[in-house]
């Protein structure tokens, strides 16, 4: 094989691996888990989304609670299935978006539980008992609130915060 052949292939390799799991240009987020704190029914989680980028971003807003994000959620790690959520049922469509410019953040509340804390939702979970290493994840951002009434694919961001062990006392 010549040489220019092969150095053309390394670089398309090298740019194709380097835009898996990436936000689309301009959409940088930060997602940080801030605090946890024990509750009757789990825990709450304190959790940041930062727009790091130079755009503003358009997300979804909640039906069920105002300034809650509809696609921000906490998730529990499980050897045998992996990463499951933890987090409340978000099964009612997002109608409305909250507008995030550069350099803003916002901080949501998840509530999280499992059936040992008495916590039996609607949404079926497989976690049956909350421990170990949990992290935040933001499925969706979009770059217009037209992208977002249209549910652009390129909306999906799944962008996760460093993990943070729960506390064993709970």
């Amino acid at each position: 094989m010549k040489p220019s052949l092969l150095k053309t292939i390394a670089v398309l390799c090298f740019l194709s691996f380097g835009a898996f799991g990436q936000v689309p240009k301009g959409k940088r987020i930060a997602v940080k888990i801030e605090k946890l704190r024990p509750t009757s029914l789990g825990f709450d989680v304190l959790v940041s989304v930062k727009n790091i980028g130079t755009e503003p971003m358009i997300l979804a807003e909640s039906a069920w609670r105002t300034g809650t994000l509809q696609s921000l959620d906490v998730q529990q790690w499980d050897d045998n299935l992996g990463w499951q959520s933890v987090g409340p049922c978000r099964d009612v469509a997002p109608v409305s978006t909250v507008k995030l410019d550069p350099g803003e953040s916002l901080k949501n509340t998840i509530p999280i539980g499992d059936k040992a804390h008495g916590n039996v939702g609607r949404c079926l979970r497989k976690i049956e008992h909350l421990a170990g290493r949990v992290r935040a994840i933001l499925y969706f951002a979009y770059q217009s609130q037209q992208k977002f009434e249209a549910r652009d694919p390129e909306g999906r961001v799944n962008v996760v915060s460093k993990p943070v062990e729960l506390p064993l006392a709970n």
